[in-house]
């Protein structure tokens, strides 16, 4: 586990956000980016490593949040890293300090526009009789 990797939950969370930076700059290959915040998951399921995860770390993070830039996988890799970072108080101010809440709403409304969410998610679109969508996630 990262936790106890022998450089440190500092110097792991730097590096995942060096690489989430990088890959905002420079898309390549999602991979790398949700390697990065698999790492910053692993280290935020710890309440004691919350200390390392400061604001900068925490709007990267949050900036992933959303289904229009960012592909499914990431962006469900992000509200875990987001919700295992809830469980302390001074990371669950920052978080909504820096609008989480809102980023969450908006995505669930997103996830809830079934077109929208099927064509995003490469899904075919299914119809029931009529004209209203099969489900609803709200």
């Amino acid at each position: 586990m990262l936790a106890t990797h022998p450089s440190g939950p500092a110097q792991v969370v730097r590096r995942a956000v060096s690489e989430l930076v990088r890959q905002a700059e420079e898309p390549r290959d999602d991979t790398d980016k949700q390697r990065a915040l698999h790492a910053l998951w692993e280290l935020a399921v710890e309440p004691s490593h919350h200390e390392v995860f400061d604001e900068p770390v925490l709007r990267v993070v949050v900036a992933e949040l959303s289904l229009d830039s960012s592909p499914p996988v990431t962006v469900a890799a992000a509200a875990h890293v987001c919700w295992s970072l809830l469980g302390t108080q001074r990371t669950r101010h920052l978080l909504i300090e820096m609008r989480l809440v809102e980023s969450l709403v908006a995505l669930v409304a997103a996830l809830n526009d079934v077109d929208r969410a099927t064509a995003r998610l490469g899904l075919p679109m299914v119809r029931t009789s009529g004209s209203a969508p099969p489900f609803s996630i709200c």
